[in-house]
């Protein structure tokens, strides 16, 4: 027997390692070969062995689990999360029946001390069942004191044949190196060839998404020609796929933060949106967090990605099925994050999907009845908002796009370097020169100044708040009506850096808290109610 499932999805550890601002990560030495079978049950693992043809045949009862035996990981697994069941810490308990994938660990803290507890915590623990913890790997080697540590690159896949998810420590990146890939382009293309390479791409969390989707877009092209396993493709779909297969090299140098929060969050949203067209529909996740300082990060958390049915379907009935997807996504999260996003907001640039979501189920037809009530089981109806397609992130997922369109350097990354104008003398150069420079001009301002805007918030960069020491105000809660909003006095503002306060300290009846002047609203003075 197989045995059930003890750990977490790799998905769900995934998305906590995104969170942490250390990690670390480690595996437990010859795992398999720690664990005792009991002896009435070794016969079961009995093999015949000779040295050679002319020696007699030896039986061996193999005393230990054997790698390829269907209930070997069960086994295994389940010595570990015992040792954590018997543990009396609760946060060593929670990281090693939680934070392993089979025999790697996972997991992290958000300062030094705690991820030294936790390191030296789960290293004892496991000794005590002969298990080894070793080949560590954190962005915050300080904590290792006399320790293997390994600083080079974690890659996490299922085989080592396959497009992993690889982790830079040095820089705290996250990066798909590709292995394993065919990228000959003389090599016959046929349905078998493109489904064998596709399912290379090992990309638990969704990131590539964009990209992911184009080769099962052209393998449902296939099924709809009806060619069998091994019969090449036409000349379309091998173009298709020879233009798929030499963008991937594109994707060595593309590389993501994995940290997702801002440092030290007081206020986390979560945002998804959801996409479909004839061809596919998909939904991705964003984290939005502010710091007491205002700061405010905005990154990627994760995507899915589906092609559309073969059977022809409306946009709007697809738009349905993306909107139900990142409802079983956004749950997904929910249930692998360690804390409760303060606001849950869902976007979706179809306006009658909006409108099956807050109509009464019973008065939709079947198809679409099924689904709206699935969604409002996973959702607050009222959480969801309209986003124009232009704005709508998911809309790359529906569609698909080049790896080579994640970057933006001003040229295609095939073309030839050219040498840097800019500071050189404007004087005797031809046409081509002068348009040069303009050109890199433009690029560098762009990169200067445009791109830096970006992550400003302007909205902090001036005083515009009322807010006065001993001002009345109320304090905004999301999930409670306004009329139940706590009344408070300011008792103290914290300016930043620039000198401008955006965090005020509230005497309320419950004690005194701290809020960002945007969860802060200030009641009419007397002599405002007089004027």
């Amino acid at each position: 027997m197989v045995g059930p499932t003890l750990q977490d999805s790799l998905f769900a550890i995934l998305i906590r390692a995104r969170q942490y601002k250390y990690l670390l990560t480690g595996d437990i030495e010859k795992m398999y070969r720690q664990v005792l079978v009991a002896e009435n049950d070794r016969c079961l693992q009995r093999i015949l062995w000779r040295e050679g043809e002319s020696q007699p045949i030896t039986a061996y009862d193999l005393n230990t689990l054997t790698y390829g035996t269907a209930s070997a990981s069960y086994l295994s697994t389940r010595c570990l999360w015992q040792l954590g069941d018997e543990h009396n810490d609760d946060v060593i308990k929670r990281v090693i029946q939680k934070d392993f994938y089979v025999d790697d660990l996972i997991t992290g803290a958000d300062n030094d001390q705690d991820l030294r507890y936790i390191q030296r915590g789960v290293s004892e623990a496991l000794r005590k069942g002969c298990f080894n913890l070793r080949k560590y790997k954190s962005n915050n080697p300080s904590i290792f004191e006399n320790i293997n540590l390994n600083q080079g690159n974690l890659t996490i896949s299922e085989s080592s044949s396959t497009l992993g998810l690889g982790w830079r420590p040095t820089s705290d990146t996250l990066f798909f190196p590709i292995k394993g890939f065919s990228l000959d382009k003389q090599a016959t293309v046929t349905k078998r060839f493109v489904m064998s390479n596709s399912f290379k791409i090992f990309d638990p969390l969704g990131i590539l998404s964009p990209v992911i989707i184009q080769p099962k877009i052209m393998l449902q092209k296939m099924w709809q020609q009806k060619l069998d396993w091994d019969d090449p493709v036409s000349s379309d779909l091998r173009d298709e796929w020879l233009n798929f297969t030499d963008n991937l090299k594109y994707l060595h140098s593309f590389q993501i933060p994995r940290l997702v929060l801002c440092d030290k969050p007081e206020f986390i949203e979560l945002h998804s949106f959801s996409d479909a067209s004839q061809c596919a529909y998909g939904a991705c996740i964003y984290l939005k967090s502010v710091n007491r300082n205002g700061d405010t990060t905005i990154k990627l958390l994760c995507a899915k990605s589906k092609v559309s049915p073969i059977k022809p379907s409306t946009i709007p009935r697809l738009e349905l099925c993306a909107a139900l997807m990142a409802a079983k996504l956004c749950k997904s999260v929910l249930d692998s994050l360690r804390y409760n996003p303060g606001k849950l907001v869902h976007w979706c640039d179809s306006s009658v999907v909006l409108s099956w979501i807050n109509n009464d189920p019973t008065k939709l037809k079947m198809f679409v009845a099924n689904r709206v009530c699935e969604i409002v089981e996973l959702t607050n109806a009222s959480s969801w908002r309209y986003v124009p397609t232009a704005l709508n992130p998911a809309d790359l997922i529906s569609r698909g796009m080049d790896a080579k369109r994640h970057f933006i350097i001003g040229r295609p990354l095939n073309a030839l370097p050219l040498p840097a104008l800019v500071e050189k003398d404007n004087n005797n150069r031809n046409r081509y020169k002068r348009l040069e420079t303009i050109r890199q001009h433009f690029w560098q301002r762009w990169q200067k100044e445009y791109l830096s805007e970006l992550q400003q918030r302007t909205k902090w960069r001036k005083d515009n708040a009322k807010l006065n020491v001993g001002d009345m105000v109320l304090l905004a809660e999301d999930n409670t009506p306004p009329l139940s909003w706590r009344l408070g006095r300011v008792l103290r503002l914290f300016p930043g850096p620039d000198g401008a306060a955006r965090v005020a300290e509230v005497k309320t009846q419950r004690g005194c808290v701290r809020r960002p002047f945007t969860r802060l609203c200030p009641l009419p003075t007397a002599d405002e109610l007089q004027a």
